[in-house]
């Protein structure tokens, strides 16, 4: 998705079409990320506490049961904030 101002959001879904993975502007743009970055399908292996997973460090990144409700986001640390892990995460109950 494009704003106005030319700034991109890359999302990238899994095979059911959840969104599985978000990049915001600033992680599209210094990784010169296009959507062709996404994966083709999610494997099962997928593991968002693995930093080879995440496409920029910025993203955020969803896991859903097989019903298809969230099961975790996992998001980039606050300014200031450091790991390990370098991310932090909410999880559904």
């Amino acid at each position: 998705m494009t704003d106005a101002d030319n700034n991109s959001t890359l999302t990238c879904y899994d095979g059911d079409g959840h969104v599985a993975q978000t990049v915001p502007p600033a992680g599209v743009a210094a990784n010169t990320l296009t959507p062709a970055n996404c994966p083709s399908s999610y494997p099962a292996d997928y593991d968002p506490t693995k930093a080879s997973d995440w496409l920029a460090s910025d993203a955020t990144l969803h896991t859903y049961n097989a019903m298809g409700e969230v099961t975790a986001d996992y998001m980039p640390l606050p300014a200031g904030q450091t790991g390990p892990p370098n991310y932090g995460t909410c999880t559904a109950s």
